[in-house]
């Protein structure tokens, strides 16, 4: 009887640790990109664009968009840097873009770690095809939330 009561108490202490190794999981959305939503000037209405081009400049010529069908534009900031230059391709007519902003650490949780926010600063860009550049919202964090409003 006195090994049934100690196996009994033993099972029931190893429930108790085990279930207090229960590791968290990561459900945070990713990583922070500025989001860009595309609109013509001519009635302030969103468009889509039927062949968009776009890729990082000194990014190892990162490929972000082959020839996409898109009304949003989402672009990774590198947090190393205070600036990320991207050439975008309308149909043959290319311009460039140029986002400077400042990056921070924020913590998520110990099963996350930390991630980037940004603040954008200024933009800069060619008039080719694009005809206005709006921040809308400076701040650059997981959400979809517009960041950069782009005319053409």
């Amino acid at each position: 009887m006195r090994g049934i009561r100690l196996s009994a108490g033993l099972i029931i202490v190893l429930i108790a640790v085990c279930s207090g190794c229960i590791t968290e999981s990561c459900d945070h959305p990713g990583e922070s990109m500025a989001v860009i939503t595309l609109y013509e000037t001519d009635n302030n209405e969103t468009t889509v664009i039927d062949s968009l081009t776009i890729y990082g400049v000194g990014m190892d010529d990162l490929l972000i968009y082959d020839n996409s069908k898109t009304g949003k534009i989402e672009l990774p900031l590198n947090p190393a840097s205070d600036c990320a230059d991207y050439v975008i391709v309308n149909g043959l007519i290319h311009d460039t873009l140029k986002i400077t902003y400042t990056a921070t650490h924020h913590f998520i949780s110990k099963a996350c770690g930390y991630s980037f926010l940004y603040t954008i600063g200024n933009v800069s860009y060619t008039k080719n095809r694009i005809d206005t550049i709006l921040i809308i919202n400076n701040s650059v964090n997981p959400s979809d939330e517009e960041n950069l409003r782009t005319f053409f």
